[in-house]
């Protein structure tokens, strides 16, 4: 039976050792002492204490538009487009790019985007991750490295940076990240541009890249932020070149430049739903809820559906929803859905949706109760909220056992200095 320990409660007082007749005694032995619910640090703890209900939480993973991105295997596969003056960025601009990382940390240093003959030279630029995953701009022998927040393997970021000639700004999920003072720009570099790898060979990406663009022109916050999320139509001001990667093409959209898939990449569904899903969805024991629906915006054939949870295949949940009835502890973890038609895309894990655990306990802990000496209290009672079957309880004085005291609350009488101790319960069900 799972365990559950309640924080230590403090019995608190000012008891003189012995009454002497003195009158300092005999006034110290007239004041109460008090029965203190100590204030405790979690929050989650702290609704025990206040008597409030914290929700669980339901939140999803930002996520690219595109139906399908492009997944590179960090051996062979990458993209190559020919020299382009506009891809230079000589003047400064800005690049973006949805990335997925396959794997903790790459030695090589991998390549997001490069535009250089190669590492190190003086001319051209690249958007890289160093050996810990960190983002990484580097251009004309100065480069910057993000230190927060180290990108996590398998899930989905948005990387931007953009540079003026007087400071380089990095952006993730559309939030600025970092902010340097840097004059260097690109120099004059003839160079292909290499999607997932650099000149030479040896800088290869793993994971899957979706949607990279470049502009000429300084991105704002805003206008990164408001863009990221949608499809754009490739007039738009300052944009030099995007390549969407989804919908199994590797068609430029600006102006159609040549672009060649070298290796044997593959598509895989990225954001294949057209949903409402919302990123946090209050949730109550007892509650019943709905994940979903999920939807291919562009299907092919029939479409198929597998939910998960905690990594295992839900029986017979093969619905573009999920209903949970009577959501119990039992239902804490992560919920994700695999979906594909007849296209046999590589399915993967399209969403992550996760419970924030809620407090399982309710409690009437009143902090600063006052009692006197020969008083009797009470702690308690705790009661777990939606338990599953039976439930035990164990009090405990000091970390040891209390004998006999198996109840919700614990009886404590005609009170005396050895009650001055700290006190907490443990308690189980059959979850």
């Amino acid at each position: 039976m799972p365990i559950r320990r309640l924080t230590k409660t403090a019995v608190q007082g000012n008891f003189p050792p012995s009454h002497t007749g003195s009158a300092t005694n005999k006034k110290c032995l007239s004041k109460p002492f008090h029965l203190v619910i100590n204030r405790l640090r979690s929050a989650v703890i702290m609704c025990i204490v206040t008597g409030l209900f914290w929700p669980g939480m339901v939140y999803a993973e930002h996520l690219p538009h595109g139906e399908a991105a492009m997944e590179f295997d960090g051996e062979e596969d990458f993209v190559e487009i020919d020299h382009s003056e506009s891809l230079q960025l000589t003047e400064g601009g800005t690049i973006e790019a949805w990335i997925y990382i396959s794997g903790p940390g790459h030695g090589t240093w991998p390549r997001i985007l490069s535009k250089s003959h190669s590492t190190g030279s003086d001319g051209g630029w690249e958007l890289l991750l160093d050996g810990d995953d960190q983002l990484r701009f580097q251009t004309a022998g100065a480069a910057e490295t993000l230190p927060e927040p180290l990108l996590e393997s398998e899930r989905w970021y948005h990387a931007a940076v953009s540079f003026d000639g007087d400071e380089w700004a990095f952006y993730v999920d559309g939030k600025e990240a970092g902010r340097y003072q840097e004059s260097a720009l690109p120099p004059e570099d003839d160079s292909q541009l290499i999607i997932a790898d650099a000149a030479g060979g040896s800088r290869k990406f793993e994971g899957r890249i979706q949607d990279v663009r470049i502009w000429s022109t300084i991105r704002t916050p805003e206008q990164i932020r408001g863009a990221m999320g949608r499809e754009l139509e490739g007039d738009e001001e300052g944009l030099e070149a995007c390549w969407p990667l989804s919908g199994n093409t590797i068609k430029e959209l600006v102006e159609d430049r040549e672009t060649r898939a070298i290796g044997d990449s593959k598509w895989v569904l990225a954001c294949p739903f057209d949903t409402d899903l919302l990123y946090e969805l209050k949730a109550e024991p007892s509650e019943s809820i709905t994940l979903g629906p999920v939807e291919l915006r562009n299907p092919q054939g029939e479409v198929k559906y597998q939910w998960y949870f905690s990594g295992e295949p839900v029986e017979g949940a093969v619905d573009s929803i999920l209903e949970i009835p009577d959501l119990t502890v039992k239902d804490h973890g992560t919920y994700y859905v695999e979906v594909d038609d007849e296209r046999d895309l590589t399915p993967v894990e399209s969403t992550r949706l996760h419970f924030k655990e809620w407090p399982m306990w309710e409690s009437n802990l009143v902090e600063g109760k006052s009692v006197s000496q020969g008083d009797d209290a009470t702690l308690g009672p705790v009661e777990l909220y939606a338990p599953l079957g039976e439930i035990s309880y164990q009090w405990f004085l000091n970390e040891e056992a209390v004998e006999g005291a198996l109840e919700s609350s614990l009886e404590l009488e005609d009170i005396t200095n050895k009650d001055l101790r700290n006190y907490y319960v443990e308690v189980g069900d059959e979850s």
